[in-house]
């Protein structure tokens, strides 16, 4: 390992030395961003090290030297496939600033869960594309990518996640779906799901919500 300079930290500043994030253990600070986060010198799991800043570990927005993400790469053999491609793009525009698209994703705070740095994770979850219609979409735009908000979709169904942003009319009262949710003690994303499929709004707020018993 190169020999670098470690610094003093501050006394109200936390000491995660020795402390673990996914594959990288921090072995101790070698300076400050701009924004005045400490960087940490880290060790991987796979030998390499790599030099991380405080807030990107503690997110889990950093979990490894990127050998996670060249394993996920490159163990599934689907390089090239749309699915693939499309977890390249979802990614980039979430944690990538240089990417175009970052300003409408990772600047307001859309993430991809950190289980999905995986791609066989994701492939697992949102299955194969069903067809060349169907693009990736979250079906509550507030929400960042996880398994419960991620679905394979067609134009006609994104166009209908739209009206999780308008305000609905029920029984004459008029309310977003957050202020639905509350009222009637249902979650958001149970009627974004119910919209995306196609029901109407009296159908998506009047149907009551199925509970699967609890084992005994």
């Amino acid at each position: 390992m190169a020999k670098h300079n470690f610094i003093t930290l501050h006394p109200r500043a936390k000491d995660i030395t020795g402390k673990t994030f996914g594959r990288l253990t921090a072995i101790g600070s070698v300076g400050k961003t701009k924004c005045g986060n400490y960087l940490w010198l880290c060790k991987c799991a796979c030998g390499n090290t790599s030099v991380v800043a405080s807030g990107k570990l503690s997110s889990g927005h950093t979990r490894s030297c990127d050998c996670l993400w060249l394993d996920a790469v490159t163990s599934h053999n689907m390089t090239g496939t749309p699915e693939h491609t499309t977890w390249l793009s979802m990614r980039d525009r979430c944690n990538n600033p240089r990417c175009a698209a970052y300003k409408h994703y990772g600047a307001r705070g859309i993430s991809v869960c950190p289980e999905w740095d995986d791609f066989s994770v994701f492939l697992s979850d949102v299955g194969h594309r069903p067809s060349t219609k169907h693009s990736i979409d979250r079906l509550d735009n507030d929400c960042g990518y996880t398994p419960n908000n991620t679905a394979w979709s067609t134009h006609t169904q994104q166009m209908r996640n739209t009206r999780m942003n308008n305000m609905l009319t029920h029984n004459g009262k008029t309310y977003c779906v957050s202020e639905w949710a509350e009222v009637l003690g249902v979650k958001r994303s149970t009627i974004a799901n119910r919209l995306h499929r196609g029901w109407s709004v009296d159908m998506a707020l009047s149907t009551p919500v199925k509970h699967q018993a609890q084992s005994r």
